[in-house]
């Protein structure tokens, strides 16, 4: 089957970029597939085959249209028996995997009251999004489109009740893990590489949250690390406002026990060095960070409206808190976990266990299975 992969990156930073690169490779073991991207990297030495469009990254107003019309004019050109999508990318294609949905995400801002930076990043921030809900309804509407994999339940169903889409339409496949780079044992003597680094007490606990500082809900994950224990340290590999950060830290009483890594490329090994994983996030279609702290046998606390969360049995592999911004139940779950290491042993294993379930390997055969039904007969 000649499959055409459509996105604006391709790479293993970042939970859409990497969904697309890990799919392409696996993909392409079976299939003839050519990514249409600005860019991709992680591609050297597979046979999938790149179409970079020669476009800047930014600004992403300006990107997204030209994207849209080099993306199709390549598409048109060479053929394939699938064109798959990643949201609203490429108005035209036959699949599309909502990795998210920028009307929820807007109706999440409004409700969590999220600041994302000053009042012009935010002017600007607005101006993407509508952008962004404008080319999900064309997309979501045109008529070449068979089906639609969402990540996680929640986002199929903010599809229908943002977009009309049909449920008949609709098949849920989440995002996937590599079990083998997310393992705890592969990183010997990470934890204490990471406290020597920041200059912790070796006996000290840390907590990791990975992504947006805003959206992923820092501010209740360091209330409720103030709150849980005063050996407990938040570290944050991520980006945001960081004067903003410090201020909520301050405030909370956690000062000196917040450390703001930055983006990081080294998150397999920053798994294996905490000794637990919360992602209070506000909006989160599905949050493949959770799964990869799973895998890497850490006990996650993390808030309802995460999709991977549909994989956590609370209490049994993970932990799940309804409200996002309720410091006061996560500080709750962190500290009986600080208390109890067998627990977050127990905890861990089975997360591990469940992590398993979704490994890329899978998650390309049931995206194959999409495939078949889009265009039959096709192998």
């Amino acid at each position: 089957m000649k499959i055409a992969l459509v996105a604006h990156h391709a790479r293993r930073t970042g939970g859409q970029d990497r969904y697309v690169l890990e799919l392409a490779r696996q993909l392409a073991t079976r299939h003839e597939v050519h990514l249409v991207v600005v860019r991709a990297e992680g591609c050297e030495g597979s046979p999938v085959k790149v179409h970079p469009l020669g476009l800047p990254d930014r600004p992403v107003l300006w990107l997204a249209p030209r994207f849209a019309r080099r993306a199709r004019a390549l598409v048109r050109r060479e053929g394939f028996d699938v064109v798959h999508a990643v949201g609203g990318s490429l108005p035209g294609a036959n699949v599309i995997t909502a990795q998210y949905c920028q009307a929820a995400w807007l109706a999440a801002k409004r409700r969590y009251h999220v600041r994302e930076g000053s009042t012009a990043s935010e002017s600007y921030q607005w101006l993407v999004t509508r952008q962004g809900i404008a080319h999900e309804r064309r997309a979501y509407a045109d008529r070449s489109l068979r089906e639609v994999i969402a990540v996680g339940h929640a986002t199929g169903q903010e599809l229908v009740r943002h977009y009309a889409l049909s449920p008949s339409r609709l098949t849920v496949v989440h995002n996937g893990v590599d079990p083998a780079l997310f393992r705890r044992e592969r990183y010997p003597g990470a934890g204490a590489r990471l406290r020597t680094s920041l200059g912790l007490p070796r006996e000290s606990s840390v907590a990791l949250l990975v992504g947006t500082y805003a959206r992923k809900g820092l501010e209740t994950a360091i209330a409720a690390a103030a709150r849980a224990s005063e050996r407990l340290h938040l570290v944050v590999a991520g980006t945001g406002d960081e004067a903003l950060a410090r201020r909520w830290a301050a405030a909370a009483g956690l000062g000196g026990r917040l450390h703001l890594l930055g983006a990081r490329s080294d998150a397999p090994e920053l798994f294996a060095a905490a000794d637990l994983f919360i992602l209070p996030t506000r909006y989160e279609p599905f949050g493949m960070v959770i799964v990869e702290a799973m895998a890497t046998e850490l006990p996650v606390v993390v808030s309802a409206c995460a999709g991977a969360a549909e994989l956590i049995r609370h209490g049994e592999n993970g932990f799940i808190v309804e409200a996002p911004d309720d410091a006061a139940a996560f500080a709750a779950v962190l500290r009986q976990l600080l208390a109890d290491p067998e627990r977050r042993r127990a905890v861990g294993a089975a997360a591990r266990r469940a992590a398993l379930t979704v490994a890329w390997p899978e998650i390309a055969r049931r995206t194959e299975a999409v495939y078949q039904r889009v265009a039959p007969g096709g192998s």
